[in-house]
């Protein structure tokens, strides 16, 4: 599974234009990886699975599409207090009793 993974891995990258990837699934208790091209283009270092890449603000949009698909499951509902679903949560001004989901 891992060699059909990587090879899969390298061709989206290509395909995409991708410089460099790192994806790891858990199936059936077993941890798979596979990385593909380089994490930085001026230096030429080859991403591994265990390479770190600056994600930016990609996660905004990643999470908002798991919080709605949450939503559309009936999980959570957006007009409720994040609270009420992640007790911990918390922000510096104290205001997280008022930020809904």
């Amino acid at each position: 599974m891992s060699e059909n993974l990587r090879e899969r891995l390298d061709e989206a990258a290509r395909r995409h234009g991708v410089p460099g990837a790192a994806l790891a699934i858990w199936a059936g208790g077993e941890l798979v990886e596979a990385a593909t091209g380089v994490v930085n283009r001026n230096t030429g270092v080859r991403t591994t699975a265990d390479s770190v890449f600056q994600v930016g603000s990609t996660t905004k949009v990643w999470t908002a599409a798991l919080v709605m698909q949450l939503v559309d499951e009936g999980l959570i509902e957006l007009d409720r207090p994040v609270r009420e679903y992640l007790p911990e949560f918390a922000v510096a001004d104290g205001a997280e009793k008022v930020i809904t989901a």
